[in-house]
């Protein structure tokens, strides 16, 4: 008969379970938070570039003094929208990077959910034989 490692105690597979759940749970409500922050900082710059526009029109019916005294403004709002850009793009890298942890996550729970009820299983089926 070899030797075969001492089962690990199902209580102890079941509690593991259940942190990974409680884990993955609380990734998917950040995850939640993320995108909805994702998408105010999108609301954000659409409104600014809209704002631009709306300010690059008027602009041009404006006369070179009144643009030459407006650039800076313009420089600045450009720079912000510059700046919201790499803000989306560092939470869209962030979600995909969060995605990529709730799936390890679920699989694992999964694996983790299959030894459980394997071990179920064989304990059934020692029951059945009356073997305690």
């Amino acid at each position: 008969r070899g030797h075969c490692p001492p089962p690990v105690p199902l209580s102890l597979l079941q509690a593991a379970l259940g942190e990974l759940q409680a884990s993955h749970r609380e990734l998917k409500a950040s995850h939640r938070s993320l995108q909805d922050e994702h998408r105010s900082l999108e609301d954000e710059h659409r409104s600014l570039r809209e704002r631009e526009e709306a300010e690059e029109a008027r602009r041009a019916d404006e006369d070179a003094r009144e643009r030459d005294r407006r650039e800076p403004q313009l420089a600045r709002e450009r720079e912000e929208r510059e700046g919201l850009q790499a803000r989306l793009e560092a939470l869209e890298l962030e979600i995909a990077a969060r995605d990529e942890a709730a799936r390890r996550q679920a699989e694992a729970a999964a694996a983790l959910a299959a030894v459980i009820d394997e071990r179920d299983d064989r304990i059934r089926a020692l029951e059945g034989r009356g073997v305690s």
